[in-house]
């Protein structure tokens, strides 16, 4: 079973909560609609929504049977659209470029340090191979804090 994006359902919640058992797969997915809805939101939504007592343990479990696992996001930058585009653009047309064009480009690299204290972790739960869809992303953004950055070529 593959999890792509939840379909509207509409549900008989007093019918649906006599014929259920824990752990039913119909239930779990209809609570599990964001990546970053954390097990213990969706075990209290289960709770409230269908009268099913289900522990944040059994949600864990649940998530791993179907192969997503907690990963911290990864960070990058946030593009919009139309520079998204223009990337996509700029790398068609630079690729197919000879390795005489390459040797004549000087690369660099640049790193970031926090002044003080740390950007954080947050975790998604994702599938392997799912780290760049946008859903498992946590965008930055330009002076978001304070840190230093160190260019160098």
């Amino acid at each position: 079973m593959e999890f792509n994006e939840p379909s509207p359902v509409e549900v008989d919640n007093e019918k649906l909560a006599e014929k259920i058992r824990i752990g039913d797969p119909k239930i779990f997915w209809l609570n599990f609609r964001e990546t970053q809805d954390k097990h213990s939101k969706i075990s209290q939504e289960l709770s409230s929504d269908y009268g099913v007592s289900v522990t944040p343990q059994t949600i864990r479990n649940k998530l791993h049977e179907y192969d997503y696992c907690g990963r911290v996001p990864r960070k990058k930058p946030f593009i919009n659209k139309i520079n998204r585009k223009r990337r996509l653009d700029f790398a068609k047309e630079y690729v197919s470029k000879p390795s005489s064009f390459w040797e004549t480009v000087i690369f660099s690299d640049e790193s970031k340090f926090n002044v003080c204290g740390s950007d954080g972790r947050q975790k998604v739960w994702r599938k392997r191979n799912e780290a760049m869809k946008m859903k498992n992303i946590k965008p930055t953004f330009k002076h978001g804090g304070s840190n230093i950055l160190v260019w160098g070529a």
